[in-house]
């Protein structure tokens, strides 16, 4: 992972994750009005607020905007994650433990749970979507692009562009390189070439 996972500033937490699927809005009213109404956006401002004030030592003002992710979006993410760019959160009740290393452009359902097993967290790669009530433990690498079937248990290293499900999570089979690599998983252009 070559880009900041972090945002370095106050003002860049609102427009860190910017993308396709999530375009910042232009203006602070429509920005705040966002925050209180679009799960999408508010999660990852809050996410990034939580980050940007845990970084610089405000554990008070971290916790608030974490739980206020909780109560909202029900989003709990350790502010010791690392998150890359151009996550989407596509529904709620997503956990995120301790050190857990996520790439870019992550897509993650409802139900997601990545935690510690044996002493370690997972590592995720680059556009990787993980499908609602799936459970990611331990320090495992899972490959860039790859599917994390719903209801998955994954507990072992899932190579790139693999398909796994199941529980505990099996290869289904390999996809192709997309033929648009920006594209998320199931979004035009994402087609196997």
């Amino acid at each position: 992972m070559d880009s900041p996972t972090r945002p370095s500033s106050w003002s860049a937490c609102w427009s860190f994750d910017e993308n396709r699927a999530t375009p910042t809005p232009r203006g602070w009213l429509r920005r705040f009005t966002y925050l209180c109404l679009d799960q999408r956006y508010s999660a990852v401002v809050l996410l990034r607020l939580t980050q940007y004030h845990y970084d610089r030592g405000q554990r008070n003002r971290s916790r608030i905007a974490g739980r206020m992710n909780s109560v909202l979006n029900g989003i709990e993410a350790s502010p010791r994650a690392q998150i890359g760019l151009g996550v989407i959160f596509n529904g709620g009740r997503v956990v995120i433990g301790g050190e857990t290393n996520i790439g870019q452009n992550a897509h993650l359902f409802t139900n997601v749970n990545f935690g510690l097993r044996a002493g370690g967290y997972p590592t995720v790669g680059d556009r990787v979507t993980v499908f609602a009530n799936a459970v990611i433990t331990g320090n495992i690498a899972i490959g860039d692009e790859a599917v994390v079937g719903p209801n998955s248990v994954v507990r072992s290293d899932v190579a790139a562009r693999t398909v796994v499900a199941g529980t505990p999570a099996a290869p289904i089979r390999t996809r192709r390189p997309p033929v648009d690599p920006t594209r998320q998983f199931g979004e035009p252009g994402s087609e196997q070439g």
